[in-house]
């Protein structure tokens, strides 16, 4: 990226605000930088194309989404705690207009792989203590993962209320104890 923050910050506000006016549209670069008061080329210098944007976006707020669960976490790297999770779900109920105007613009698989990846290390490293075959501890791993992840994109779209936060919470972590002792 070539220009400051502060700009940076302004072309997603643009491209944001747009793609709340047109959800189902396709936002184009021309439209994002009348908005934001500068010319293409300074779009250019900053971003490949607008998918690039979108993914910049993506990218920041799993950031954001991730920090509180890793901070909840003793040590080192984060493994899954059910408080953990918690914090991710408030952070996507809080993000939930942003993350909805994403997953509209294309962004899902992004999306879900981000967090995928986060919350696959983190059930990894719980599982760990459990001396489960590796492949075994892999693929449980990913099944849980993938399982919370169609819940909580499903209860996002749909409603994204809070009260739904315990029971999608308690149900993983559930499974993930069950898969503990098995």
């Amino acid at each position: 990226m070539h220009g400051s923050k502060e700009l940076c910050r302004e072309i997603q506000q643009s491209y944001l605000s747009l793609c709340a006016e047109h959800p189902q549209g396709k936002v184009k670069v021309k439209e994002i930088m009348e908005r934001a008061g500068h010319s293409k080329s300074t779009f250019y210098l900053n971003y490949e194309n607008v998918e690039a944007l979108r993914d910049e976006l993506i990218h920041d707020l799993i950031d954001e989404i991730c920090t509180p669960f890793s901070r909840t976490q003793t040590g080192g790297m984060p493994a899954f705690s059910e408080e953990g999770f918690r914090q991710i779900l408030l952070e996507l109920v809080k993000n939930r207009t942003t993350v909805l105007l994403l997953l509209q613009q294309g962004g899902q698989e992004m999306l879900r792989d981000n967090l995928f990846f986060f919350l696959h290390r983190a059930i990894l490293l719980r599982l760990t203590a459990r001396r489960c075959p590796e492949q075994s501890l892999y693929d449980w791993a990913s099944l849980l993962c993938h399982g919370a992840l169609d819940l909580t994109l499903e209860w996002l779209v749909q409603s994204g209320t809070e009260s739904a936060i315990p029971k999608l919470c308690k149900t993983t972590e559930d499974l993930l104890c069950r898969l503990e002792k098995s």
